[in-house]
């Protein structure tokens, strides 16, 4: 008997375990398919996308510009001796001098010709003078026709004599000295010693042209005049700077600085900055640049009106400071869309 029911219930869970299976693998059931679902668009979802909006304020707008200016290259000249062996007398210069074109800079030991010059030159004078008063002496009979021809044609030789003999010293003083070629600045001098002695063709000082000149280009000319003085700031200084010109090239100006009589030589400036205002504006209506549009030379402004995308004619000044500063066709707190 026990071993019939041990059938019976082995019969009965073969049964059992049957219909599972079958829920699992058919029958009208769904088992393991599975059901996809698609992913909402989200252009479905989302709604209409939020304007970014700017309001109209009304206050004072300051903005100020840096400028990069570059040292244009300046005239050079190199002087020296035109002889050589001659010992050195004296630089009358020191670097950074200005001097002007014909000024005597250096000079070779020429003590002998200076003073043969000096001689010649009093008794030029001399001889001079006394051809002057022969005419007044013979008009007054103090000496006869032959004595006053032969004594004007002495005086007029030993005059030409001496002027030949000037000449010939200027020529030997000039190969001993060397004279500013152009008005400059004087950028360096060679060292010497004391019982040194020349040598033609050597570099012995060194000028550059007197100003120096800075430039540099600019997109407008907005805090930036004409004559007026300006600080440039370089690396370990800050000198003062005229802004001599502003002439526009292809839409651009170009801008020309030079330094003030107080700034100095500054002959090592290579570059520098000039920092300026180049607008303060005060009680002026303004927007976020973004808020504004421009087709040629005309401006326009986006605005909503119940809910519609409007937009209307308006009059913009300048940028600044990222903002527009508005002239007409809008009101303070008014509300503007960006771009």
């Amino acid at each position: 008997m026990k071993q019939l029911n041990g059938k019976i219930y082995k019969i009965q869970m073969l049964l059992v375990c049957g219909m599972i299976l079958s829920l699992f693998s058919g029958c009208g059931f769904r088992g393991k398919e599975e059901v996809y679902y698609p992913k909402p668009k989200l252009n479905q979802l989302a709604s209409q996308s939020e304007e970014l909006v700017t309001v109209v304020m009304r206050g004072d707008l300051t903005e100020e510009k840096t400028l990069t200016v570059f040292a244009k290259p300046l005239a050079q000249s190199n002087l020296s001796f035109a002889v050589s062996g001659i010992k050195y007398d004296s630089f009358l210069v020191t670097v950074g001098d200005k001097v002007t074109k014909g000024q005597v800079l250096a000079r070779l030991d020429c003590e002998e010709y200076l003073e043969m010059k000096d001689a010649a030159k009093a008794e030029l004078e001399r001889v001079e003078a006394t051809l002057a008063v022969q005419k007044p002496l013979f008009d007054q009979y103090a000496m006869s026709k032959a004595d006053y021809d032969r004594k004007v044609a002495d005086l007029l030789n030993e005059q030409l004599v001496l002027k030949k003999q000037i000449e010939e010293l200027d020529l030997l003083l000039e190969e001993r000295m060397i004279y500013a070629d152009m008005d400059g600045v004087v950028k360096s001098i060679t060292d010497v010693e004391p019982y040194d002695k020349s040598e033609e063709g050597k570099t012995m000082i060194t000028l550059v042209s007197g100003e120096k000149v800075f430039s540099t280009t600019s997109a407008d000319l907005a805090g930036l005049e004409v004559g007026k003085t300006y600080f440039m700031n370089t690396d370990d200084t800050s000198v003062e700077v005229v802004l001599d010109s502003a002439e526009e090239e292809n839409g651009q100006y170009r801008l020309m600085f030079s330094l003030t009589g107080s700034s100095g030589d500054a002959a090592d400036i290579g570059r520098g900055k000039i920092k300026y205002t180049s607008y303060e504006m005060s009680n002026v209506l303004y927007v976020d640049q973004s808020a504004v549009s421009k087709v040629g030379d005309i401006y326009y402004v986006y605005y909503l009106q119940d809910g519609n995308r409007q937009v209307k004619e308006v009059k913009a000044g300048p940028i600044v400071n990222g903002c527009y500063v508005m002239e007409e066709g809008v009101a303070e707190g008014e509300e503007l869309l960006c771009n």
